[in-house]
């Protein structure tokens, strides 16, 4: 065999296996995949009297899309409603896969900072379920309600970026993959100007 045709062969040989690895990987051990996006916060807007309600429908399993308690004890840090905010985390799903479609749920993983100004949790089903369809990408939201009465908006931004999520992929014939996503690299942090009236 001349010198030529075991170039083309092993040409031919390389390119077949990365793309028997490729289709390995993307269909069969990493068929989706997550990232954070962008984080908005805004004026909770919302009174001791309704977070206290709500606390009490979460005692009761009323709410099983909430991740309660995360800080909350029975009693609010304080009484201003200015103090709270609510922070929209936005992340987006990529499914790889020509084979199976997934059922998506992200829930509050854990905060290295300020965590205590976590009050509550609420998972991506709380806002709208998630499904990734075949070779599918969309967008989703997991919602933290926060006290940053004693926090300045630099302080807000770390605690951000120190939240993990996980993230479960349910896919219809190949079982439940789970990844933790963080905000650690996301600068996209936008703060919504309050309202003067």
């Amino acid at each position: 065999m001349s010198s030529i045709k075991k170039v083309v062969l092993t040409f031919v040989v390389i390119v077949v296996l990365a793309g028997i690895g490729y289709g390995l990987y993307s269909q069969v051990i990493v068929p989706t995949a997550f990232e954070a996006t962008e984080v908005e916060v805004d004026d909770l807007e919302k009174t001791d009297e309704f977070v206290t309600t709500f606390a009490k429908e979460c005692d009761a399993g009323m709410r099983p899309d909430t991740d309660y308690p995360v800080s909350y004890s029975g009693k609010l840090p304080s009484d201003n409603p200015t103090d709270y905010k609510i922070a929209y985390c936005y992340f987006k799903g990529v499914n790889r896969s020509f084979l199976d479609n997934y059922n998506v749920l992200a829930d509050f993983g854990d905060a290295s900072k300020y965590k205590e100004n976590i009050i509550f949790a609420c998972n991506s089903d709380a806002a709208s379920c998630m499904r990734l369809s075949r070779r599918d990408e969309r967008g989703a939201k997991v919602i933290l309600v926060l006290y940053t009465g004693n926090l300045s908006e630099a302080q807000i931004r770390e605690l951000i970026q120190s939240v993990t999520f996980t993230v479960k992929a349910k896919g219809d014939f190949t079982g439940t993959r789970s990844q933790t996503i963080s905000y650690k690299m996301c600068d996209k942090i936008e703060f919504v100007p309050v309202s003067e009236e």
